[in-house]
């Protein structure tokens, strides 16, 4: 107790005496400040906006505000004073950042609709792409891009050189040096990290066909974007190499160890799917910059990662293009394509993974397993690498097996997906394509055969 009681006695007289510094000091600054101020010519902008500048530095702000003020009286359109005071001049008006903006936007929404642009959705385009503007499709340099991303575009914003957000032209130096974005200014890199590693504000990294978010180092997370992309390409020959429209790019969250994982599944309710490596979250999550998404999760396992992050890459693509198409995919399908890139990308990893397969049974009666498949906390760990396994085995069968009519029910089912059909449509359309691979077991099998030598 007495040592506590010296403490606090022992911080009010530092307290006092910090006190009667900062006094002393201010009367000092104010004399100071007194005496420039009289030394400036009273019709001296220029003087009285220097007296002004010194007053800011030395935090003087109220007497530096003044100063301004008097100076803006003897030259209303004095840049130094107007610009010290945070306004920018417009035609012949000094005016706030805030009103130049509104200015600016009315001035070019006038242009836009002179150009013949027609408004969708507040974003300007030309009339051709109305259409697709009103399915939240939008262009920019050939390229399809989303409303927000095409809203930035157009006010002259650019992309972060390595985490690909938006910022402003501006600012493109200080990201070109290292620096990056955070609610706190630019900050650096191992600043950056620290902010980010609140999974309430994770890393946000674009590549070319999807969005990377991560607590993990950007460095680290960097490592994954090579793979993402490949596994996209990859799967996309199933759809017919069409691309996830921008409004449901793909989006992977990369878990920096098995407990931020394990967190992730119970917070978002996976229903035991998070059990396997990977999972897509059942509910849309906001996320600064992007707003609301549906990531697929995967676990930074320090062996599996990597094929961890190719399946979360393909299951998001599959997912968000058959959400975009307003298809309901059945789980087999979805996991089907995620296992096409994590295990059948490459042939010597394909044939590891296939020998894996021989040895737990083998392709079983594909009935009973289409009907019954699913991932849970409840299986044990090699019958869910079976079914995964399994789902992009028929995938793979159907593509690469050498069975025509396999191969056409799947260009049928990816047509009817592209056409966004109703659901009962859909339904068929993935019923008869499995009733075609239960026809075709035996050649099931076979193949599997095949690619385990």
């Amino acid at each position: 107790m007495r040592t506590h009681q010296k403490i606090g006695i022992g911080l009010a007289i530092l307290s006092l005496a910090t006190s009667a510094a900062a006094q002393k000091g201010a009367a000092a600054l104010r004399k100071e400040l007194k005496q420039r101020e009289s030394a400036a010519a009273k019709d001296d902008a220029d003087a009285i906006v220097e007296s002004a500048k010194w007053a800011s530095a030395k935090g003087v702000t109220k007497d530096a505000a003044r100063l301004l003020k008097k100076a803006l009286k003897i030259d209303p359109d004095h840049e130094g004073a107007n610009t010290a005071m945070g306004l920018v001049k417009v035609g012949d008006e000094w005016v706030t950042r805030e009103k130049a903006k509104d200015l600016e936007q009315k001035a070019h929404d006038a242009d836009m609709k002179a150009k013949g642009f027609v408004q969708v959705d507040g974003v300007w385009v030309a009339k051709d792409k109305t259409d697709d503007a009103k399915r939240g499709v939008f262009w920019h340099d050939g390229q399809q891009v989303s409303r927000d991303d095409k809203r930035n575009f157009s006010m002259g914003r650019v992309r972060h050189p390595r985490t690909g957000v938006f910022i402003d032209a501006d600012d493109l130096g200080k990201a070109e040096s290292g620096m990056f974005p955070t609610d706190n200014g630019w900050v650096s890199e191992d600043e950056a990290n620290k902010y980010h590693s609140d999974r309430n504000r994770p890393w946000v990294v674009r590549t070319e066909y999807a969005t990377l978010l991560s607590t993990m180092p950007i460095a680290k997370l960097e490592e994954f974007k090579i793979a993402v992309d490949s596994a996209i390409d990859t799967v996309r020959a199933v759809f017919g190499g069409e691309h996830a429209p921008p409004t449901n790019r793909p989006t992977v969250w990369v878990a920096h160890d098995a407990e931020a994982y394990r967190e992730y599944g119970n917070a978002t309710g996976s229903g035991g799917e998070s059990s396997y490596g990977v999972f897509l979250s059942p509910v849309s999550l906001d996320v600064p910059g992007l707003g609301q998404v549906r990531p697929a999760f995967c676990d930074n396992h320090k062996d599996w990662g990597p094929y961890y992050v190719k399946h979360a890459a393909a299951l998001a693509y599959a997912a968000g293009y058959c959400a975009a198409h307003g298809v309901a995919a059945p789980e087999w399908f979805l996991r089907g394509v995620g296992a096409l890139a994590e295990r059948f990308q490459v042939p010597g990893q394909t044939a590891h993974f296939a020998k894996q397969h021989v040895a737990k049974g083998g392709v079983r009666t594909l009935k009973s397993w289409f009907s019954a498949f699913a991932i849970n906390g409840e299986m044990e760990a090699k019958e869910r690498d079976y079914n995964i396994f399994q789902a992009g085995l028929v995938l793979h069968y159907a593509m690469k097996g050498g069975d025509e009519k396999a191969t056409a029910a799947l260009q049928d089912l990816c047509k009817t997906i592209a056409e966004r059909p109703k659901e009962s449509a859909a339904k068929r359309a993935f019923e008869k394509f499995e009733h075609v691979i239960i026809d075709a077991q035996d050649g099931v099998r076979a193949h599997l055969q095949a690619i385990s030598r």
